[in-house]
This record gives structure tokens, C-alpha cells and sequence, in this order.
């Protein structure tokens, strides 16, 4: 049976105008689950977390984005973009774990440095794109193309605004603010704007491939958690229950 059969209409008119927020995960302020961590867990994270006290968080640069296409093994862009992201996992698991504010400065870096990131889209994959020029490998702030990297960083801040919102909006309402915008901009809005992408399922004979699930599960996710206009919930989750019957329409009966 198709997503969107299944779930139809009454289940997305329960998700977009229930007023319950979406909780699946204890917040940083529940200090009883994150102090029923065992005690060699906790400690071995905190230590992990503890090498970035002073991180200087690396800057992608436009020759990184200029020598993408030809570089062999990882480049430069790659270690930048991604080891950002992998400290500011880290962490966000580390302050709630520890609960006494040690890491929030490093994180707010780590935040706003990924914010002000032209693009979090990576050039390759920009290609599939229609509207990409193919010969173009720096990056415009006005791509918000909806790939992989993009819906993984947007996951990532959208989870970090989750777990620690509260902390966030004690130091300043503009750190939640922000983040909320910049995913908005770069993965929701463009989501519903566009039916092109061809992990999408959307465009006639475009082949469709196992990570539309995986792509589909974060803009979910973003629609759910900042999404507060009932009608634009709706229509996102609708949408996604949409790609992803495209994607169970290319299997067989038998799977």
C-alpha cells in the first residue's frame, strides 16, 4: 500500500493542526535521562568534546570549490565542510551530557559558522540540477538545492536546536532564529518550490534511487520541528508521502 493512502488526508490534518510539538527525544533540560548515561560512557564523550575547547573551526575556500572536480582522494572542501559538522555533533552531545553550559560558546561558533556558509549544497551533485550551470563550480548563495549535503547539515542544526533550544534562547532568541531561517531557506521552502530534483521521483522517466527515503526522512523531519504555519506542515509531509510513493512504485509486487 502507498505512503500516502495509508497516511491520507485525516492523518495530515492530525499533524498539521495538532498543537502537541514533536518530542521524540529528551531535551538537554531533562537532566534525569541524560544522567542515566553510565558514568565511562559520559566521561569518554566529555574527553572526545574536551579537543575542541579551543577548535579553530576550518574555512571552505573558493580555490576548494574551484579544484573539487579534479581532485583525487579527499580535498581540502571536503575536510572542511564535513569536520565542522562532525565537532558540532560532538559537541551537542557533550553539553547535554554535561548540562553546566561548558561547551555552548564553541557551539554558537560552530553554528553560525555553517550558517554563513554560501552554499551546503557540494558542487557535483549541484549537476543533476536543471537549473545548475554545469560549468560552474563556485558556489552562489542563491542555490538552495535540496541534495544530501544540504538535508544533512539541515539535520543536523534542526536536532541541535531541538536538544538545546532552551540554553540557546537564554544567551540570545537570535541563535534558534537564525537557524530556523537558514533551514527554511535552504531545504523546506525549496522543497515545496521545486519538482525537479531527481531524487525526488517527480520528472518522467528520471531514474530513482535507494536515498530518496533517506533524503525524504530529514525534509520530514524539517517540517515537523519548524515548520508553525499548519497549512505549509501539511503540505510538506503531504508531499514527501507523495516522493516517497514514486520511489515504491519502481519495485515489484514481490519487493
Amino acid at each position: 500500500m502507498m505512503v500516502s493512502k495509508r497516511y491520507g488526508s485525516e492523518r495530515l490534518e492530525e499533524l498539521g493542526s495538532g498543537d502537541a510539538p514533536c518530542a521524540p527525544f529528551p531535551k538537554a533540560e531533562d537532566r534525569e535521562a541524560w544522567g542515566s548515561i553510565p558514568s565511562e560512557k559520559r566521561e569518554s564523550w566529555l574527553r572526545i568534546a574536551d579537543r575542541y575547547a579551543d577548535y579553530a573551526w576550518p574555512v571552505p575556500t573558493m580555490p576548494d570549490y574551484r579544484v573539487y572536480p579534479a581532485s583525487g582522494g579527499p580535498p581540502p572542501l571536503s575536510l572542511a565542510y564535513f569536520e565542522r559538522r562532525s565537532v558540532l555533533g560532538i559537541l551537542v552531545i557533550a553539553e547535554c551530557m554535561e548540562g553546566e553550559g561548558e561547551y555552548l560558546d564553541q557551539l554558537m561558533n560552530g553554528i553560525f559558522a555553517i550558517c554563513e556558509e554560501k552554499t551546503w549544497a557540494f558542487p557535483g551533485p549541484c549537476s543533476q540540477w536543471k537549473a545548475f550551470e554545469k560549468q560552474e563550480w563556485i558556489p552562489d548563495e542563491t542555490e538552495f538545492g535540496v541534495g544530501l549535503a544540504t538535508v544533512e547539515t539541515a539535520r543536523l542544526l534542526l536536532w541541535t536546536r531541538y536538544l538545546l533550544g532552551s540554553r540557546f534562547d537564554a544567551i540570545s532568541p537570535r541563535i534558534n532564529e537564525r537557524i530556523v531561517r537558514e533551514t527554511k531557506d535552504r531545504m523546506t521552502t525549496p522543497y515545496l518550490e521545486h519538482d525537479d530534483y531527481c531524487w525526488q521521483g517527480f520528472t518522467p522517466a528520471e531514474r530513482i534511487n535507494h536515498s530518496k527515503p533517506w533524503f525524504n526522512g530529514r525534509v520530514q523531519a524539517g517540517f515537523l520541528l519548524i515548520a508553525e504555519d499548519p497549512k505549509v506542515r501539511s503540505a510538506g509531509i503531504g508531499k514527501v508521502m507523495s516522493s516517497l510513493d514514486a520511489f515504491i512504485a519502481t519495485y515489484p509486487a514481490d519487493g
